[in-house]
């Protein structure tokens, strides 16, 4: 600790608080006395008092900005031993002084970002028990005489918490170490499992405790409801109980004011008299230990531990204990509500995904019908022959065979269509694929397809892989209105098949690009319905493959459809859904 000379009186203020703590019932009761005097004698506004337990510190009093509406410390989560600042100091038992925490990688920022900070260790015969800790906004903020104060109330009290805690008696505070500190690594309790959080909580809590039954009630409208219990005499879960709240006052009360209900008599004590003959009595209970559950600062729940035979006097060990172990309860129902909520979220998602592809169909199936509805009024009001007649039919089957294409591409994007590979040379893909296009092609626009130099093969439904590059073609035309050239290409490599269509057109902004697979995204306003490349990558990921693209303003795109290759003896053709 720092050297710091106090004078006589100075000193007589620390002997005074000693003193004073030694009058305390509880490690709690101590924890926050010790934080409050630092801020009314020596002007600390930030301090966190952490006591141990087995590895993990536990935040147990506070100043300032870290304690909530209801006065309890805001963040009760435990740091392992060893981790950050704090942990380190609690691992090695030496006071450190950061003088500026930004210098330091072990430094975690809380609530408000920190200069500097000072932590001390709280020590029992060599043994660190807690920890105190605190921050400064500026740079090297902790002069010598505050850190020594620190220092000196770090030591007189690990001395009063050590003989309130009789860390030498089987039964003192840290009896409970192991068992805590085994269930912090409890995936159940961080991922949410509550069901199987709370039968582990329940079941350790009983036989570490040697109490006849534990439960856990949630609060649900008004009634608690055990979800879970644990007897044992007969080592059995059970649930099945439910109470009205509202029947309990006087233990509603507590709920809302106390840490933990210690009744050592509950048939007598004030505060749970009120269930003597419509529980205590029936269940033969004669003590409790209920720590509420705390979830978002509301009560949502109680952890209870029930005496049967006799009262029990609760030591202030047990009841540190329950009140970890309703935390842990705590922690699991707020994972378990992110949980929910994550899943909620996805499920809108979805909805919302599901409103856009329906508006996207209706609006192109609607302006489908419109072509198809105006021929045959057309029909009925004009000739059954000639060249007007021919041109309405004409119209209607062209509007048809759009209609039928548009249902195939949202087979192939939702993947529904079943699709018959078989092997398929990728100079007769690329061939087939350049006859198609030459009647689309404007007179300005010229398509060159180049003849691989490999002789290449693709496991792949020929009609659906030529759809896919066929509507890659057509955006390549759309892209450039003032003509140019389109390459078609493929190369081999690593048991893929890259086939490539490049334009020299205007390019795709960056900020579209990650939108441009989208169903019903597209850059051409009224003349596209944005399902060609959605089209395209449901196709490539059919297959096993990708549609990727490369592309930059002003120089022109370039999509490359990856699809697995095949050898010339690959099996007959199968389908595949």
């Amino acid at each position: 600790m720092p050297d710091f000379h106090w004078t006589e009186s100075e000193l007589a203020r620390f002997d005074a608080l000693e003193r004073e703590l030694r009058r305390l019932a509880s490690s709690d009761a101590v924890c926050w006395r010790v934080v409050h005097w630092l801020e009314a004698e020596e002007g600390f506004d930030d301090c966190i008092f952490y006591l141990r337990q087995g590895d993990v510190l536990m935040q147990k009093a506070a100043l300032g900005d870290k304690v909530g509406q209801s006065g309890e410390v805001r963040a009760r989560i435990g740091l392992p031993l060893g981790a950050g600042i704090v942990g380190s100091v609690a691992a090695t038992g030496e006071a450190e002084y950061i003088t500026d925490v930004s210098s330091d990688a072990r430094y975690v920022q809380d609530l408000e970002p920190a200069g500097s900070e000072f932590t001390a260790p709280v020590l029992h015969r060599n043994r660190v028990i807690g920890v105190l800790d605190s921050e400064a906004p500026e740079v090297d903020g902790f002069d010598i005489r505050r850190r020594s104060a620190m220092g000196l109330v770090a030591d007189l009290a690990g001395r009063v918490l050590g003989e309130l805690a009789g860390t030498d008696d089987h039964r003192g505070l840290y009896i409970y170490n192991q068992v805590t500190a085994d269930l912090a690594r409890l995936p159940a309790i961080g991922e949410g499992d509550t069901t199987k959080a709370f039968r582990e909580l329940t079941e350790h809590a009983a036989r570490t405790l040697k109490s006849a039954r534990v439960n856990i009630w949630l609060i649900e409208q008004g009634r608690l409801r055990c979800v879970d219990g644990f007897d044992l005499v007969t080592s059995r879960h059970y649930a099945d109980d439910e109470l009205d709240l509202a029947q309990y006052p006087r233990y509603a009360e507590a709920l809302q004011t106390n840490r933990v209900i210690a009744a050592d008599d509950a048939r007598t004590d004030p505060r749970t008299n009120e269930f003597l003959t419509g529980y205590l009595e029936q269940k033969g209970v004669w003590a409790v230990l209920d720590a509420p559950i705390r979830v978002d600062g509301k009560v949502a729940g109680v952890l209870c531990v029930e005496q049967t035979v006799r009262p029990r006097r609760w030591t202030v060990e047990e009841v540190c204990f329950a009140g970890s172990l309703a935390d842990f309860a705590a922690i699991s129902l707020l994972a378990s509500q992110k949980r929910a909520a994550e899943g909620r979220l996805v499920k809108a998602q979805q909805l919302d995904a599901l409103g856009r592809l329906a508006g996207g169909v209706a609006h192109d199936f609607n302006n489908l019908l419109q072509v198809i509805a105006g021929s045959l009024e057309g029909l009925r009001a004009g000739p059954r022959e000639g060249g007007d007649f021919e041109s309405l039919v004409d119209l209607m089957d062209e509007a048809t065979q759009r209609a039928s294409r548009l249902t195939h591409q949202l087979l192939a994007f939702g993947r529904q269509q079943r699709l018959r590979r078989e092997p398929v040379s990728v100079g007769t893909l690329l061939a087939t694929v350049e006859r198609l296009a030459t009647r689309l092609l404007p007179n300005d626009v010229q398509l060159l397809a180049a003849e691989p130099e490999d002789e290449l093969f693709v496991d792949c439904d020929e009609d659906q892989v030529v759809q896919a590059l066929m509507n890659l073609v057509i955006n390549a035309i759309d892209a450039m209105p003032d003509g140019g050239p389109i390459r078609l290409a493929a190369d081999g490599e690593h048991g893929t098949v890259a086939i490539h269509v490049e334009d020299r057109g205007a390019g795709i902004p960056a900020r579209e690009l990650g939108a441009i697979f989208e169903p019903f995204y597209t850059t051409k306003g009224e003349a596209g319905h944005g399902l060609g490349l959605a089209m395209a990558v449901g196709v490539a990921q059919q297959h096993g493959g990708t549609l990727d693209v490369d592309s930059e303003p002003g120089q022109g795109t370039r999509f490359t459809l990856a699809l697995p290759a095949a050898g010339v003896g690959s099996a007959a053709p199968a389908a595949v859904p």
